[in-house]
Parts: structure tokens; C-alpha cells; sequence
């Protein structure tokens, strides 16, 4: 999914679609579509998630009624309820760990997460878009 600037709504992503954002970005002219950034309205509304507010950690927590995905939202940044940990040599004689949580910034990288994690798919059809485009761009 893409939100279409010019008829202000969302649409989904088709091969015209590619062609008319590559010839825009080949000219260098301003695109006509742009992604989708995340908010609660999305995780609730669309992908049926759960929010609960934790005041000391100034954190809200979005759950999936489905398989219990968790997506944390911290001073309006979404990122993933797991943390990654990686090992890494600095030098040969230096061991250290990197642990983080990626970020989420648009639509498309939740269903890409909720797919790599969970191995959940999502096809929309146009009457889901016109859901979709009711529920969060109130149209």
C-alpha cells in the first residue's frame, strides 16, 4: 500500500504504479506518492492490536489479539517488542554485545516484521482499501 498524494487517498502498489514513481524519479520531478508512516490508529483499526499505556516507562504497548506481536511507541517512535542481540569482535582481542530494537517508521515495514517474525501475510482488495481509506483518512 501507497498513499497517492494527488487523489489523497491510499492505493494499492501495482506495476503501473512502480513505473509512474520510477519515470518521476529518473525526471526528478516531486513524487506523487509517498509510504505510509505508523500510528496507533493503524495498529488498532487496521491490524487489530490492543493498546495499554505504561506511565513509568512513558510507553504504550500495542499487542496483536491474533499472535501476541508486541510494537512499543515511546514519544511517538514505533519500534518491535523483541531485542536483537549481536556479538561483535571490535578488536581480535575485544568482545562486546550490541543489543537493539529496530524502529518502525511506515506501514509496509510492520507487515514486513509481523511476516519475517510470525509469518503472518496480508492481501488487501479494493474493498479493503476503501475501508481502510474510511477508517484512517476519514474519506
Amino acid at each position: 500500500m501507497i498513499y497517492n498524494i494527488n487523489l489523497q487517498k491510499i492505493v494499492l502498489v501495482t506495476p503501473k504504479i512502480l513505473s509512474e514513481i520510477l519515470k518521476e524519479e529518473i525526471q526528478g520531478v516531486n513524487n506523487s506518492y509517498s509510504m505510509i508512516q505508523i500510528n496507533g490508529k493503524w495498529l488498532i483499526e487496521v491490524f487489530n492490536f490492543e493498546a495499554k499505556y505504561l506511565a513509568p516507562q512513558y510507553l504504550t504497548v500495542y499487542k496483536s489479539n491474533l499472535h501476541g506481536f508486541k510494537v512499543h511507541e515511546q514519544l511517538n517512535k514505533f519500534s518491535i517488542g523483541y531485542m536483537f542481540k549481536e556479538t561483535r569482535n571490535i578488536i581480535p582481542s575485544m568482545q562486546g554485545d550490541i543489543k537493539y530494537k529496530p524502529q518502525i517508521f511506515y506501514v509496509n515495514e510492520l507487515m514486513d516484521y509481523l511476516f519475517l517474525i510470525k509469518k503472518e501475510q496480508f492481501e488487501f482488495n479494493e474493498d479493503d482499501l476503501k475501508t481502510i481509506n474510511q477508517l484512517i483518512l476519514n474519506k
